[in-house]
């Protein structure tokens, strides 16, 4: 004889969907949710961390700061790393940013990674987008076929914010070694 408790047992195996497993990131994808929020504790392992800076030789008067972060995934650095920004005191807009050969005291050098459209790549991200409160925060993964994880810590990149959402991207507003 069957019980009611094996009978509950059994509608609930059947209610319950079964867990997929977790497909691997792709570019442009973002982290889950709640694991970039400032202050918090991330499964993610921290790869590295830069401040963001206004580009005050560029003409750009307005206090931007801020930071950025690579953030290891849970499979590990061989597909890539995601890359999360965290800026302030920018004025409320949308921005095209990307990533850039050279330090921020440099000229900017070729576009390796274009999170907006720019010199005719494909960007892999939506434009930064500043709030009314001067913040602005995304996160985007980076496939290694994209930009090596390791040669972050062989050449100089930087990060650039710039002004406007021009596909041409512009002057830089603000900037990250990294």
């Amino acid at each position: 004889m069957t019980s009611p408790r094996s009978i509950a047992i059994l509608a609930l195996a059947l209610t319950v969907p079964a867990c997929e497993p977790a497909g691997q990131p792709e570019a442009g994808d973002i982290p889950p949710a709640g694991e970039l929020v400032p202050g918090q504790t991330s499964d993610l392992d921290v790869w590295l961390v830069s401040g963001i800076k206004a580009m005050r030789g560029n003409g750009a008067s307005v206090p931007v700061g801020g930071f950025v972060q690579f953030l290891v995934p849970e499979e590990g650095i061989e597909r890539g790393l995601y890359l999360a920004v965290h800026a302030r005191g920018m004025p409320a807009g949308s921005y095209n940013w990307g990533i850039y050969r050279n330090a921020c005291t440099e000229e900017a050098g070729e576009v390796v990674v274009a999170m907006t459209d720019a010199e005719g790549k494909k960007g892999i991200a939506e434009p930064l987008r500043a709030g009314n409160d001067g913040n602005a925060e995304q996160a985007v993964f980076i496939p290694a076929s994209t930009l090596p994880p390791r040669s972050l810590r062989a050449e100089d990149f930087s990060l650039r914010i710039h002004e406007g959402p021009d596909p041409r991207h512009g002057r830089a507003l603000a900037c990250a070694d990294i």
